[in-house]
């Protein structure tokens, strides 16, 4: 087995150097040579270590921006959803003392309209199930049912509302297909 010993950059560059010119060798211009080469030799290693660090700070940057890019985002719908939530409470506040349930009712239809169209407004829709033709990547099928009213493989009933954020499903439709 042969040992091959493990050197750090300084000790293959003083190896390489002294296979390269031996010392009984050099001459005054070799040494002139040796002395220029050197401080290339240094002048690289300052330029790529320069560039090492602009690297790491272009990677921290990029990080920084990032996190606030979506921070921006999160605080956008955060901030079309909070007179949601504010009307939410008015009608849990309402429905403690309220006697006239239709306009309770009328509140809350209200609020789940305002949400919807918060949602809407950020490229949240909802897939139309009801009726449609069954599409396996848009509808989790629950169950199948016999139906004279609709064809086979038909939507008959949704169970939950599917949604898509810019026309990619975030969730499917879970639903029930006539046989």
């Amino acid at each position: 087995m042969v040992r091959i010993p493990i050197l750090n950059k300084e000790e293959i560059a003083d190896e390489v150097v002294e296979e390269a010119v031996p010392e009984d060798e050099m001459t005054e211009q070799g040494a002139d040579e040796w002395a220029q080469m050197q401080e290339e030799l240094a002048q690289t290693k300052a330029a790529l270590l320069q560039l090492a660090a602009d690297f790491e700070n272009y990677k921290r940057q990029t990080a920084r921006r990032e996190s606030e890019v979506k921070d921006r985002a999160v605080r956008s719908v955060v901030e079309d959803l909070l007179p949601v939530l504010d009307n939410f409470q008015r009608a849990v506040d309402a429905s403690k003392s309220a006697t006239d349930m239709s306009s309770l009712r009328i509140g809350i239809e209200f609020i789940l309209q305002m949400f919807q169209n918060a949602l809407q407004n950020h490229g949240v829709t909802p897939i139309e199930a009801q009726g449609k033709p069954f599409d396996p990547m848009q509808h989790e099928a629950l169950d199948q049912v016999e139906s004279d009213e609709h064809a086979p493989g038909t939507v008959v009933e949704e169970a939950q509302r599917g949604y898509t954020y810019k026309g990619q499903v975030l969730r499917a439709s879970s639903v029930k297909v006539a046989r």
